[in-house]
């Protein structure tokens, strides 16, 4: 909706609805403003209240409870200058992909949702390499990348020494990581290389998803031995298994009842109910007994 005053006669109507107030952001979440007609010189002549909030993908939705009288209509505004926050248009076969999804296995698709997985150690910032070793490089990393080693890690956004992750000439990105807003974004990355921390230069994609995390597109490397850099930004850890395992409290304790038992008997744990309990072995064996002579004819 237009955010200025509409002249009388326009969208489609006698009397036009414009918002007296600007548009909010994502992170507003739902507003409320007023929407005013304009009729006779007077841009206010009648409203209403109307509420608004603005969505991922850089569009806004309207709640509206009628207009003040007949020939009263909501207006809509083209205004070019509104385009997706995504900094980088991308296409697919010369169509356009929405904001948020690049060319992916020839067609639009989400690089939130199909990425390669980086878990080499070796990438860490702590991870140094020798002058004499063999280095990796990433000359033939192509796609799109998240870099996971055991918690979700980014690249880091300062300049790396020599001879970490793995590498000769680590490379950084000479910039800041996007949020989920931005959607796809262009950064510079660096490889530092002798006394400059950008010797080496390339150009990498990068989109920050749901969960925190953040996905790269890479197009290989200036040349050997350069690779691209992980740095733990405790982003998001690993799940953990829930899996209960026993401890060595456990077993101490579960010796010493064991201890306590009468000579033949043997402690045995069973699950009932969600709770862990413990049962002498003749009690039972009484019990399954019972049960045996019961369900006889």
């Amino acid at each position: 909706m237009p955010e200025k005053c509409v002249p009388d006669y326009s969208c489609g109507s006698d009397a036009t609805l414009w918002i007296t107030g600007t548009h909010p952001v994502e992170t507003d979440g739902i507003v409320s403003r007023k929407a005013c007609a304009g009729w006779q010189l007077n841009c206010c002549h009648s409203s209403i209240t109307v509420h608004i909030k603005a969505c991922p993908g850089n569009y806004h939705v309207y709640k509206y409870q009628g207009v003040p009288w007949c020939f009263h209509v909501y207006c809509a505004e083209y205004n070019p200058t509104i385009t997706a926050l995504q900094t980088v248009p991308l296409s697919c076969f010369n169509q356009p992909c929405l904001s948020g999804q690049d060319c992916i296995t020839d067609s639009c698709a989400d690089p939130c949702q199909q990425y390669k997985v980086l878990d080499e150690p070796w990438r860490s910032t702590n991870f140094p390499v020798s002058p004499s070793s063999d280095p990796k490089c990433d000359r033939d990393l192509n796609g799109w990348y998240r870099f996971l080693v055991n918690e979700s890690v980014r690249m880091p956004e300062a300049c790396v020494p020599e001879y970490s992750c793995g590498t000769h000439a680590p490379m950084w990105i000479n910039g800041t990581h996007p949020l989920e807003t931005n959607g796809i974004v262009s950064r510079q990355s660096c490889g530092k290389w002798s006394s400059s921390c950008c010797y080496f230069k390339t150009t990498v994609h990068i989109k920050a998803c749901p969960g925190n995390y953040h996905v790269y597109k890479f197009q290989g490397t200036p040349g050997c031995n350069l690779a691209y850099c992980a740095e733990s930004n405790l982003i998001t850890k690993a799940p953990e298994s829930t899996t209960e395992q026993p401890t060595e409290t456990t077993e101490r304790s579960t010796e010493t009842l064991q201890e306590r038992l009468p000579k033949g008997m043997m402690l045995r744990w069973r699950k009932k109910d969600g709770k862990i309990f413990h049962k002498q072995e003749e009690e039972e064996e009484e019990e399954e007994k019972e049960t045996e002579t019961c369900s006889k004819p």
